[in-house]
């Protein structure tokens, strides 16, 4: 019974010394992640942790390490709640940016296919279709220019592309798995890009070989997807002209 005494007495000693640190604190979201510390932590509905209890802390330079542990919990919540709430107001900011663009610029900026960039304060709009026919040929270029060391490689891992190659940052990790593969096999990685971005019969081999690594399969699905996307555009280009018109006599 003692014992019990004394736990609770020690539970309740350290709470009041964690919490005396926030006292007098009116920000909402240290009161929120009190409110959430003492939910996880200090619940008297909480069951007791799985397994065998073997030791309960006594040394009385515990108690210390104990309440800095708590704060730290405690400071880790609101670093949450302060996070959220950042966010919200960065939406808020945003939403208040985009509609102002209409009132001053004559500007609608709420469809998927624009985005405000606002480092350069301008605004792009994206040609979804447009960039899935372009996307292949594009991709088979840069492997070409990487393979060339005509790139840099720390540039790409860093999300910075030149201007030419802007539509493959949306492929991120292809590009770092393919650069990890040339890294790991040198120059006979390179020759195997090469050959795959060259060579459309390799290219149909290597889709079919599931063997193969993953960043160069992909490689060989643009290369065909690039083919594809060139017939059908030459299809389209084609126009009927005189010699396909039949006059019945």
């Amino acid at each position: 019974m003692n014992a019990n005494t004394d736990q609770t007495e020690q539970r309740k000693r350290i709470q009041d010394t964690v919490l005396s640190k926030y006292e007098g604190v009116k920000d909402i979201c240290v009161r929120n992640a009190i409110k959430e510390w003492e939910k996880e932590r200090f619940d008297p509905q909480e069951t007791e942790p799985l397994g065998e209890l073997i030791q309960t802390v006594t040394a009385p330079e515990m108690e210390a390490l104990a309440v800095a542990w708590h704060q730290a919990d405690i400071e880790v919540n609101i670093a949450y709640a302060k996070a959220h709430l950042a966010k919200a107001k960065m939406d808020e900011a945003k939403s208040r940016f985009v509609s102002a663009l209409a009132e001053f610029e004559g500007l609608y900026a709420n469809s998927e296919d624009m985005h405000v960039f606002v480092p350069r304060m301008e605004v792009w709009k994206t040609d979804s279709d447009q960039i899935k026919r372009t996307l292949p040929r594009k991709v088979v270029a840069f492997c070409l220019a990487v393979v060339a060391c005509e790139l840099n490689a720390a540039d790409l891992r860093g999300g910075h592309f030149p201007k030419a190659f802007k539509e493959v940052q949306l492929l991120q990790d292809f590009v770092n798995d393919l650069l990890d593969f040339i890294e790991e096999n040198g120059d006979e990685a390179k020759t195997r890009v090469k050959k795959v971005c060259e060579d459309m019969a390799a290219a149909k081999s290597t889709i079919e070989d599931e063997s193969c690594t993953k960043p160069i399969r992909f490689l060989a699905t643009q290369v065909v997807s690039s083919l594809n996307v060139a017939a059908s555009q030459r299809q389209r280009n084609t126009g009927i002209g005189f010699g396909a018109v039949q006059t019945a006599c």
